[in-house]
């Protein structure tokens, strides 16, 4: 088609951030409470599944039960 141009675009992961949801307590209707750890700068390259692996291991590390391991990946897009 003429006219048009094709842009192919790039997603590069810019970084990682593990988040452990840790249960704290429990609310007035017997609802879970959580308290966060985060750790920033994790290698972008590490799978889901390592992620969890180490996610766990630390937790073992608190004294809170773990409630979630949570991963953030900000990504730049470029044209």
């Amino acid at each position: 088609k003429q006219g048009k141009e094709i842009c192919q675009m790039e997603r590069e992961i810019a970084s990682s951030t593990m988040k452990l949801k840790l249960v704290s307590g429990k609310d007035a209707k017997d609802n879970p409470k959580y308290s966060s750890r985060s750790f920033n700068n994790i290698n972008t390259r590490l799978s889901d599944e390592d992620m969890l692996s180490v996610g766990t291991a630390m937790a073992n590390l608190q004294t809170m039960p773990l409630g979630q391991v949570l991963r953030t990946d900000p990504a730049v897009l470029d044209a």
